[in-house]
């Protein structure tokens, strides 16, 4: 996302995370913000795209899941989405799924339609065992 004197960069890469008593690659929801005049590094093989919201943006928001299991103390945190709101709209960028790298953006005026259900994310989680999630949306 473009502004007058940034680039913003969400991204969703794989990182090693401790998973039941193994280490996995599960993606993690990353915002980067750099000066327009910088060079932006671009990872993976898919390329960046652009998407510019008109107006300031008045507040951005993340959505956070903290995933806790009925059968083992194992717990994980996630972060599923983030909204930037303005004030004509708000842009939602969703993950797809617990193990998919990829974003989904959306521009809209109707509140959190478009981020990953708690539902999705439980019923994603149940091929391992049930998962139970606590969904916090955190002004940042």
């Amino acid at each position: 996302m473009e502004t007058e004197n940034h680039l913003i960069v969400v991204t969703n890469y794989e990182e090693d995370t401790p998973y039941f008593d193994e280490i996995e690659q599960i993606p993690r929801l990353r915002v980067s913000v750099f000066r327009r005049e910088e060079k932006v590094p671009i990872q993976g093989a898919q390329p960046l795209n652009k998407y510019a919201l008109y107006g300031a943006i008045k507040g951005v928001e993340i959505v956070d899941d903290d995933i806790s299991f009925s059968s083992t103390p194992f717990r994980i945190k996630q972060s599923h989405g983030l909204i930037f709101s303005t004030e004509k709209e708000n842009l939602y960028i969703s993950t797809t799924g617990i193990f998919s790298e990829m974003l989904i953006p959306k521009i809209s005026s109707i509140p959190l339609d478009s981020i990953i259900t708690v539902a999705q994310v439980e019923e994603d989680w149940s091929d391992e065992t049930p998962a139970a999630v606590k969904r916090k949306i955190e002004s940042v």
